[in-house]
């Protein structure tokens, strides 16, 4: 469902001082982002805001729609297809950084009614970063874990039903990672907990069961405010593909 893979943004303020001159401090929002194999070039996921910034609507590539509400605590998210039937609910209570700790997720036939429903549970270090996400439904448990080295992600392992399904290692490069960018999913996700500090460099995903390994290298182009304006995201291994995240922002000041 396209609530489980939200984009979404909240600038940083960054500041560069030379000898002779001063950066001015932006905060740009995420206007659209375009995911492209190479061959065709896709509509936009659009984004839209509230007043005080934050995220109120989501129109996906082929019309599916995303709505975001904040009461106290609270997220809930609304998921629509392309014809406007709703097919998710997503119910969060927020910390006090802002941070989802616990979700009620349910997927939805096409006359309302509830076919299957995930609750999630995530925990965060001190300073913001999700180091754990426990999902439970009737298939049993899905467990991935992060460890973090300094303010970025280093290794991770995925657990479905207490079998080790795949680990993580990861590595980055110099750069901030100013735009927000999470490490496994290529989105923008605030509200579940801090980003990496500096952006990716490769990942590398070992797969036990299958003996497998898989290589995968970014290379990112920064815009004149330092927000990531596009991505190439390359497999080296595991079935040579690439894909092509740009990214537009609207509102700097």
């Amino acid at each position: 469902m396209k609530s489980k893979n939200l984009l979404f943004l909240i600038g940083i303020c960054f500041v560069v001082i030379l000898p002779s001159c001063k950066k001015n401090i932006l905060n740009c929002k995420l206007g659209k982002y375009y995911l492209s194999d190479g061959t065709s070039t896709p509509a936009p996921n659009v984004f839209s805001y509230y007043e005080d910034g934050r995220l109120k609507l989501i129109v996906h590539t082929d019309g599916a729609k995303d709505t975001l509400s904040y009461n106290a605590d609270t997220l809930t998210i609304l998921s629509y297809d392309n014809t406007g039937v709703p097919v998710e609910n997503f119910t969060g209570l927020l910390n006090s950084s802002g941070s989802v700790v616990s979700v009620i997720r349910n997927t939805l036939d096409f006359s309302g009614n509830i076919t299957a429903t995930d609750y999630i549970v995530f925990e965060y270090n001190a300073n913001g970063n999700l180091t754990k996400q426990t999902t439970n439904n009737t298939s049993g448990a899905t467990i991935l874990s992060l460890g973090y080295d300094g303010g970025n992600t280093a290794t991770g392992s995925l657990y479905i039903s207490g079998i080790l399904n795949k680990r993580y290692v990861f590595y980055h490069n110099n750069a901030l990672n100013k735009t927000g960018i999470a490490d496994l999913s290529g989105e923008v996700t605030p509200y579940f907990g801090k980003s990496s500090a500096n952006l990716l460099d490769s990942i590398r995903i070992i797969q036990p069961a299958i003996s497998d390994t898989v290589r995968i290298q970014y290379a990112h182009t920064l815009d004149n405010n330092d927000y990531v304006s596009s991505t190439i995201q390359t497999w080296l291994t595991g079935g040579e593909q690439t894909k092509y995240h740009t990214y537009q922002y609207f509102d700097c000041e």
